[in-house]
C-alpha cells in the first residue's frame, strides 16, 4: 500500500540565515541556494526582503564640497578620527578592506585641515557591506560650481537646498 502522506518543509535560511553576523548573500548566492533547495524538494522558501542585503545596494555619492574647498579645524578632525581611523594603518588612510589608500584629510601649514567627505562617505558604504563596484563617487564640487549647485561656503553662509531624484529601472 502506497503512503499518500506528503511532508512539506519550510526553509527560512534565506531569510533568517542571512541575518546572522558576517553572513551576506548576494542575489546570485540566493539564486544558487533556491535552486539547490528546489532540487531537494523543499516546498516553501522564505527569501527575505529584496534590496535589504548590502551586496544588492547600488550607491552614488552626490555632488558636495571637495577636499580642496573644505577646510576644517582640528576639533572636527578629532571627531572624524574617532569614527573613521580607529584601526587605520596611517593617520590619514581610512584603511579600506581592499588595501586601497583613500585619504580622509590633509593637514595644512596654517594648522587647519582639508577634509575629504567623498572618501568618508565611500568608506561608510564599504564598511556597511556595499560592494566597491556598486559605488559611484562624483568629482563635482558644489563650492567650485556655484553657478549650477548651491554651496553654503561659496555663498558665504547663505542658506539653500539641493535635491536628488532616484529611480529604480
Amino acid at each position: 500500500m502506497a503512503d499518500s502522506k506528503k511532508i512539506e518543509i519550510l526553509d527560512s535560511s534565506l531569510r533568517d540565515g542571512a541575518q546572522g553576523e558576517g553572513i551576506s548573500f548576494s542575489v546570485q548566492d540566493k539564486i544558487h541556494i533556491v535552486q539547490a533547495l528546489d532540487e531537494l524538494g523543499i516546498t516553501f522558501i522564505e527569501a527575505g526582503n529584496p534590496g535589504s542585503n548590502p551586496k544588492d545596494i547600488y550607491a552614488a555619492i552626490a555632488p558636495s564640497i571637495c577636499q580642496d574647498c573644505y577646510e576644517v579645524s582640528e576639533d572636527v578632525i578629532i571627531e572624524f578620527q574617532k569614527v573613521f581611523l580607529p584601526d587605520a594603518a596611517s593617520e590619514t588612510d581610512c584603511g579600506y578592506p581592499d588595501g586601497t589608500e583613500k585619504i580622509l584629510y590633509t593637514k595644512k601649514e596654517n594648522g587647519k585641515y582639508q577634509l575629504n567627505l567623498w572618501n568618508a562617505c565611500y568608506y561608510t558604504l564599504v564598511k556597511a557591506g556595499v560592494l566597491d563596484e556598486h559605488i559611484e563617487v562624483t568629482d563635482i564640487c558644489t563650492c567650485c560650481n556655484p553657478q549650477y549647485l548651491f554651496s553654503h561656503r561659496a555663498s558665504q553662509g547663505k542658506r539653500g537646498n539641493l535635491g536628488a531624484f532616484l529611480m529604480i529601472k
